[in-house]
């Protein structure tokens, strides 16, 4: 391709650019000010909100469409309540994602387990269930937990 030829192109491919941009703020700003609408990445506005500063706006966002999230929403929702105080919220979240096989969410409950509320017997039948995150992160907090489990039982006899 000659010289000039190669700058048509790439001039006509800049002007198509400048031209689309209006038509993509406008989108933009329609989810954004609207993000229930399905067709928009509902985790990504929440978690550019969350790289802003604006935690809380993320977490009512993503609590009033909860039941459309699948499961990285729901871990995100989930950490935004632990971080807020809201726990009890967090742990329903990663219940009902650990019982559809999430390795993730039973992470999250085993290390709440151990270290919230103390309850080792909980903590280990969650690590139990980590094993898609690797058998060596898994091995070494079913040690660790069979270890307070032990020193819990032999502190109450």
């Amino acid at each position: 391709m000659a010289p000039l030829a190669r700058e048509l192109t790439v001039l006509d491919h800049n002007r198509l650019d400048v031209l689309s941009l209006p038509a993509l703020a406008t989108s933009l700003a329609a989810f954004y000010g609207d993000p229930s609408n399905n067709r928009c990445n509902l985790l990504g506005i929440a978690e550019r909100h969350m790289a802003e500063g604006r935690q809380s706006h993320a977490l009512r966002l993503l609590a009033a469409r909860e039941h459309h999230l699948e499961e990285n929403g729901l871990l995100a929702l989930a950490r935004l309540h632990r971080r807020a105080g809201n726990a009890d919220e967090a742990v329903r979240l990663w219940e009902r994602l650990a019982t559809t096989g999430s390795p993730a969410a039973a992470e999250r409950l085993a290390k709440y387990h151990e270290h919230a509320t103390r309850d080792y017997a909980a903590a280990l039948r969650y690590a139990g269930l980590m094993a898609p995150l690797g058998v060596n992160v898994m091995q070494r907090r079913l040690t660790r937990l069979q270890s307070k489990l032990q020193r819990q039982r032999g502190e109450l006899l």
